[in-house]
């Protein structure tokens, strides 16, 4: 082998070895892309689950009714509203003195 030959197949075998750690460096990076997907991916689900199990816990909270019993806050509702009702049926609100106290009042200055 001469000199000329020998030099020129070291030349393609460094070509060869840099080519394959080229090749090597860019597997590696597109691991860590992969990896860093399937991370985004994995929070992704994990974060569309918990949107499910909110929303669904939502629409429990809305599909409930409430009896006159469940609470203070229904029970004095209900009191209050029955107590305007007696009221209003009970010709409490009918007069001069009401329709002169819920008039809207205009002054000019």
């Amino acid at each position: 082998m001469t000199r000329s030959s020998s030099s020129s197949s070291f030349t393609k075998y460094a070509e060869e070895l840099h080519k394959l750690r080229v090749a090597k460096a860019k597997l590696a990076e597109a691991q860590d892309s992969l990896a860093a997907l399937e991370e985004a991916v994995m929070h992704a689900l994990d974060r569309r689950q918990s949107v499910e199990k909110m929303e669904m816990e939502i629409a429990k909270v809305i599909s409930k009714e409430f009896a006159l019993h469940d609470g203070p806050f229904v029970k004095g509702l209900d009191e209050a509203l029955q107590s305007f009702k007696e009221q209003y049926f009970g010709g409490v609100f009918v007069g001069n003195h009401i329709h002169k106290t819920l008039q809207v009042m205009i002054i000019i200055i």
